[in-house]
């Protein structure tokens, strides 16, 4: 199927080596998958349809960038901002002039521009390092899952809870450094879930990982480092000093990234780059429209609506705004599919208030404590407004989300609660569109 649809795009570069590390992405996660918890046929397929679509995503994306438009591989047309910055980043990483990039997390770039070294500067082969995090994000996940339950079928679901997360599905298509966030923070969920002597160099991974994309969510990682270190047994509480080390180096490192992604005032223009345009999605111009000079700037104010808020970003993007995002790439059509998002969130309030017990054991919970936290992050510092920056919480709690489904699906209390749910959600999005469209 995926080297139909390369043929299908005779103008798309690089095609066949994207095919070839797709399948590389394939063997290599199932083999892992076979060689930590056995054969599971359904587990495997599952993964290797996922990344089949994330591949395909990105051939459609990347002749969306460059031919799709009159453009061309090494000259493509980004009017996203953080694909613009992220791509001048691996330019100018590649030509040796970061240093004089007005861009901000230039170490990203570095990331990217390994990708430049076999064949120049390409758009298609820099959306490789989206699908390959994406690839590891769903890996990790099962086998975190794996890890914490010790069943196949959970690991299983909890691949499903993650795959059908549309919005993480797309940020592994497309030239933003999210999905390397949400990467990173699969890595620490499956180091930190069961304590062993490799567990701290999992910690560092991960550490390394986020700094190299966004280095102040550094922080969400060394908070969940405490939160999973307080629910090891007591017999292992002698890791402290080797965690409080972890911690130590954490913020050395995030401090350091910092320092090396200070925006230089030299300005610096590529010549296969275009300008960028403003997301102008009409699900944010219609929050923002709405509370015109209200919107909430002090941090008492954002306290008071933070409720408001994280509705707001738990709805977003709207199962309805489907071209809202598309300077992001053709995939962000099928962002807007949240229906499945919905389900998810609904799955882990369930998980909270009614399975902590049912579902698994303190360490599940824990993780998906860590979760809740590194979602409600963005509703504080975003106002809700930009879901991505919480995708990092999704491989923490679809761990949770499988042990319910599994689990908990013969209980009369989870069907009921997913019913009033569906209601109350259905009630609710019909208040959210027509509010939408008489304030846009």
């Amino acid at each position: 199927v995926v080297i139909l649809v390369g043929e299908c795009q005779p103008n798309l570069a690089h095609g066949r080596v994207i095919f070839i590390l797709s399948a590389l992405a394939m063997v290599g996660g199932v083999a892992v998958m076979r060689c930590a918890m056995g054969r599971q046929s359904l587990a495997e397929t599952i993964f290797v349809v996922a990344v089949m679509l994330i591949t395909i995503g990105i051939m459609l994306d990347a002749n969306m960038f460059s031919t799709g438009q009159g453009y061309s591989d090494s000259f493509p047309l980004l009017i996203n901002e953080d694909a613009y910055r992220s791509w001048i980043n691996a330019n100018a990483f590649y030509e040796g002039n970061w240093r004089t990039a007005p861009l901000v997390w230039n170490l990203y770039g570095a990331i990217l521009a390994i990708t430049f070294i076999p064949f120049g500067p390409s758009i298609a082969m820099a959306l490789t390092v989206s699908m390959i995090a994406g690839a590891v994000t769903l890996l990790l996940t099962t086998l975190t899952a794996w890890r914490l339950t010790r069943s196949r079928v959970v690991a299983t679901a909890a691949l499903v809870a993650t795959a059908m997360v549309a919005y993480l599905m797309v940020s592994a298509t497309i030239l933003v450094k999210d999905i390397w966030v949400v990467m990173g923070f699969a890595i620490a969920a499956y180091g930190l879930c069961q304590w062993r002597r490799t567990t701290l160099w999992w910690a560092l991974g991960a550490i390394l990982a986020v700094s190299f994309a966004r280095p102040n969510v550094v922080l969400e990682l060394l908070v969940g480092i405490i939160i999973m270190a307080l629910v090891t047994p007591r017999t292992q509480r002698s890791r402290w000093p080797f965690i409080a080390a972890v911690i130590v180096i954490g913020l050395v490192v995030m401090f350091v990234a910092k320092s090396m992604a200070v925006t230089p005032t030299i300005q610096y223009q590529l010549s296969n780059s275009l300008p960028f345009a403003e997301n102008t999605a009409e699900d944010r111009v219609a929050f923002f429209n709405m509370l015109g000079e209200d919107a909430p700037h002090s941090p008492l104010q954002k306290i008071i609506l933070f409720p408001i808020l994280g509705l707001v970003q738990f709805i977003i993007p709207l199962p309805w705004d489907f071209g809202g995002d598309a300077e992001f790439g053709l995939t962000l059509y099928m962002a807007h599919f949240s229906y499945t998002w919905y389900l998810f969130g609904a799955v882990v309030v369930f998980y909270l208030c009614a399975a902590k017990r049912s579902a698994g054991d303190k360490r599940l919970l824990a993780l998906t404590l860590w979760g809740v936290f590194c979602w409600l992050i963005p509703v504080y510092v975003a106002l809700g407004t930009v879901p991505r920056y919480a995708l990092c919480a999704v491989p923490l709690m679809a761990p949770a989300v499988g042990a319910v489904l599994v689990r908990c699906r013969k209980r009369r209390a989870l069907w009921i609660w997913l019913a009033v749910f569906a209601v109350l959600m259905a009630i609710g999005l019909t208040i959210v569109y027509h509010i939408q469209h008489s304030v846009m």
